[in-house]
């Protein structure tokens, strides 16, 4: 892990001990950071502890609103909602876990949801341009 992922590993270990009352041995691993040009950065990671002896554990998605520009946090916390309908409606979605809007923690605000095997689009689905994708449900 580089540092950025270590101290984000460690950020992450000390905000979820906020989030997850009755864990012991909270862990945090796998890291991984991806920015995007807009300023904003999706953070891959697993987590692990132990509530009341049984261990449970979680792969999440942090993504994380940039400290700039127009009011983050609006923007993440209407995603956050909508994926809670979403899943609350019986449509595949990745579960969110917690919307968080104190920047000390990642930088920005953040929403934190299940990590979601495959592929995700850019932008609408009109304008997704995959060869694979042609003729399927995805590509409309």
């Amino acid at each position: 892990m580089s540092f950025d992922e270590e101290a984000t590993a460690g950020a992450l270990r000390a905000w979820l001990t906020t989030k997850l009352r009755n864990a012991a041995d909270i862990t945090v691993s796998a890291v991984s950071i991806s920015p995007a040009p807009d300023g904003t950065k999706t953070v891959r990671f697993a987590t692990a502890w132990k509530d009341q002896g049984e261990l449970l554990s979680a792969d999440l998605v942090a993504k994380v609103g940039a400290a700039r520009g127009p009011d983050p946090r609006s923007k993440l916390e209407t995603e956050f909602l909508v994926l809670q309908m979403l899943v609350e409606a019986g449509l595949p979605a990745p579960t969110p876990w917690w919307f968080e809007d104190d920047f000390s923690v990642l930088g920005g605000p953040f929403l934190v949801f299940d990590c979601s095997r495959g592929r995700t689009g850019h932008g609408p689905p009109s304008l997704i341009r995959d060869e694979n994708l042609r003729g399927s449900s995805l590509a409309r």
